[in-house]
């Protein structure tokens, strides 16, 4: 994996773009300081406007950046962005115009340090992230104050004093994993119900979402700057067709009664980023119940199922052959191996109760569920898929996940991670995205096409003979298992053990739908014993 360790020679049909931009800086630089420009980091700026058409156009359009970024390209301290946009104006067209100023300059630097490579993933991510959060607290602020000023606070109906929306961020925002050009997930939400105490008095609900619409307009409405962020509400109950913010009590509700299986893969995530920062943790307290059950109840080994046969029916109907994201052993199936073991046994090990990709990746082997080694190739994997999506991303500010088939282009992102030509990175990113598509699949123990159809009937004669402890060892070796004597008591503690008579009658009649088929996919598998021993450990969980 290439990123940029021995950057090659920028390529022919590159130089040209490069030097027009070289050329029109000059003259830029010359009219600023009237004289001839200094060259002394023309290598690195030639480098960096090779990867980055949205940085050359920005350090010709906004007056001294690029001196300021001469002078110096450290990485930003822990908390600078965020002091820096905590001081702007609460004017509404001030702060739309300063905040896209400031996403200007602040990604041009990190994509400048990120192109030359000096700023590793984890710094990239956690300093998008940290603009993310503090654009979204400063739009907040300002929405708040402009709608207070026609109807008034809004005040609790039980505790009598001011309430303040808290907004939960979700998605990679809530892991701090943005990308160059990521949307931000969010919800809304606030501590009471009530009403505000103006002369126009309205219900706290609606103020709240006049203000998330005031917000969501701040960040994201397009201007001859810009935007700062796009706002994706769909992960709100009931998506767009739901109310834009909710109470606490309203969401508790909603989860409790119709909250599905795919919001508490979602909710992993959940981090609050504005607002009444203490409140939104209480929020996230509050429904950690149901997002991390004590128990596993095999709804959620179904749902895993089913979204892990959503990723492979979208990848099969798409052409996704060429997205890091969505494509085949890309990001997704990274995350959705790593976010599927939260749930399963997050409710056991709090430890993994982590919005953060990276701390989930880490602990893992620690809770005995994923292997070290296969933890540590999803990690290597994750870190150059990202690397090349940001580069995909700062080539123009485009949301893009998929490599471009222009051939100016793929120059230009093989140039900028490193690589001597497209064939040679697209030929990388095969190698590693069947890689991943191997664990994604083995994790599960699962083949491809297996998961609906129904097992041989030597499957469903073994586990009904384990139920009623009578299982054969030669039985269990006719079917392929190395150990039959180990098989045999792992299959037969499983109707002995607490959480078996704990359940209900459908409860077990689900497991025995299930559990003939495990065992077919396990002996399908390289290491049958192992699979079914693992298998049972995460049933048991």
């Amino acid at each position: 994996m290439a990123i940029l360790t021995h950057p090659p020679e920028i390529p022919i049909n590159v130089a040209s773009i490069v030097d027009a931009h070289i050329d029109r800086l000059a003259v830029i630089d010359k009219e600023l300081h009237g004289k001839t420009p200094d060259h002394s980091n023309l290598k690195s700026l030639r480098q960096v406007i090779a990867g980055s058409e949205f940085i050359a156009r920005n350090l010709e359009t906004t007056k001294y950046l690029l001196r300021d970024i001469k002078a110096s390209v450290a990485p930003r301290q822990p908390g600078e962005i965020t002091k820096t946009i905590g001081n702007l104006s609460e004017d509404t067209s001030t702060l739309m115009s300063e905040l896209r100023q400031i996403r200007k300059i602040e990604i041009t630097r990190l994509g400048w340090r990120d192109l030359m490579g000096l700023a590793p993933l984890n710094e990239v991510m956690l300093t998008l992230s940290e603009l993310a959060d503090a654009s979204i607290d400063a739009a907040l602020s300002c929405a708040h104050q402009k709608i207070r000023e026609q109807y008034g606070e809004p005040i609790g109906e039980v505790s009598s004093e001011p309430v303040q929306l808290s907004v939960i961020g979700l998605g990679k925002l809530g892991g701090r994993e943005l990308n160059m050009s990521s949307d931000v997930d969010l919800l809304f939400s606030f501590r009471e119900s009530g009403y505000t105490d103006g002369s126009k008095s309205i219900s706290n609900h609606e103020f709240f979402v006049k203000v998330g619409q005031h917000l969501i307009d701040l960040l994201q409405r397009p201007t001859d700057q810009g935007i700062v962020f796009r706002v994706d509400m769909r992960l709100r109950p009931n998506g767009n067709s739901g109310p834009l913010a909710l109470s606490f009590d309203a969401l508790d509700h909603y989860y409790l009664t119709h909250g599905r299986d795919w919001e508490r893969y979602a909710l992993i995530k959940a981090r609050p980023v504005g607002g009444d920062m203490g409140a939104g943790q209480e929020l996230i307290e509050n429904i950690r119940p149901f997002i991390y059950r004590k128990y596993l109840d095999f709804g959620a080994i179904d749902a895993i199922r089913r979204m892990k046969s959503l990723i492979e029916q979208e990848q099969s109907k798409k052409s996704l052959t060429r997205n890091l994201k969505l494509g085949r052993g890309g990001i997704r199936e990274i995350e959705f191996v790593v976010q599927s073991h939260q749930l399963i046994f997050g409710g056991r090990d709090k430890r993994l109760q982590t919005p953060s990709f990276y701390q989930a990746l880490q602990l893992l082997p620690e809770a005995q569920t994923l292997s070290q080694d296969t933890c540590h190739q999803l990690k290597q994997a994750y870190e150059f898929l990202r690397s090349i999506e940001h580069r995909l991303q700062i080539l123009d500010d485009q949301q893009t996940h998929s490599l471009p088939t222009e051939d100016v282009s793929r120059a230009r992102i093989a140039f900028s991670s490193g690589f001597g030509s497209p064939e040679a990175l697209e030929l990388e990113l095969v190698t590693v995205t069947e890689n991943v598509h191997s664990v994604f699949q083995s994790v599960f123990n699962e083949a491809t096409d297996g998961g609906s159809e129904k097992p041989d009937s030597g499957f469903e004669d073994l586990w009904r003979s384990a139920v009623t402890e009578q299982a054969e060892p030669e039985q269990i070796a006719q079917l392929g298992f190395q150990e039959p004597l180990q098989i045999k008591s792992l299959l037969e503690g499983i109707p002995r053990s607490r959480f078996y008579q704990a359940f209900s009658r459908e409860g077990r009649e689900r497991l025995d739908t299930l559990m003939p088929k495990i065992l077919q996919q396990c002996l399908a598998s390289e290491y049958p014993d192992t699979a079914l021993t693992r298998s049972i450990f995460l049933i048991q969980s």
